[in-house]
């Protein structure tokens, strides 16, 4: 997260291993302009060695975040987020990596501050040249519930197990099918589907 962003990107490459980048967004997953702050976003990638990739992105910028269902008014306030990504190359078929995320942004009606985070490992087998296979596991903790508001005690406390088969169609195009399960902490998910 963010899944996707509009704006301007700047990229320097600093050696043959560090990259980085800067970049001004229309904001957090914006397409388009939804109040009058631009925000920045940052990147800096180390090939480490041959094997070894750390990525680190971030965000900062004022955001109008969820509102709150009883009210129903957006307030904008400001979001920072920090993504740590490691992958490693263990062999021509084996790929793992690891990803940390670290989000913070103002509180609606309090002078505080709402944390959210989240960490992800990927175990990733290339099968041959145009196919793969691979298992996530997830976990996401938005107690404060500064992205999906559950109106629970917990808020938004999830574990997520999924498996994926990736195929190639061509140089430009990839199909992916995911059979992914979720469990949370509180009851936000139903165990069971009815016609009644």
């Amino acid at each position: 997260v963010p899944y996707y962003s509009a704006g301007i990107r700047i990229e320097h490459q600093i050696d043959e291993k560090q990259s980085a980048q800067f970049q001004i967004l229309n904001g957090w997953q914006n397409m388009s302009e939804n109040n009058n702050a631009k925000a920045i976003g940052m990147q800096y990638k180390n090939l480490i060695s041959p094997l070894l990739t750390f990525t680190y992105n971030n965000f900062l910028g004022d955001e109008q975040v969820v509102p709150n269902p009883k009210t129903m008014k957006f307030h904008s306030r400001f979001r920072g987020y920090h993504n740590f990504i490691l992958q490693y190359l263990a062999s021509e078929k084996w790929q793992f990596l690891t990803a940390f995320d670290l989000g913070h942004q103002a509180q609606q009606e309090n002078n505080g501050v709402d944390l959210w985070g989240a960490m992800t490992v990927t175990m990733r087998r290339i099968m041959n040249s145009t196919e793969a296979v691979a298992l996530r596991m997830e976990y996401y903790n938005d107690r404060h519930q500064a992205n999906v508001y559950t109106g629970t005690p917990n808020g938004f406390e999830v574990y997520s197990v999924s498996s994926n088969f990736d195929k190639n169609l061509d140089e430009n195009s990839l199909w992916r099918t995911e059979v992914r399960g979720f469990n949370s902490k509180d009851k936000i998910y139903p165990k069971s589907s009815s016609s009644k």
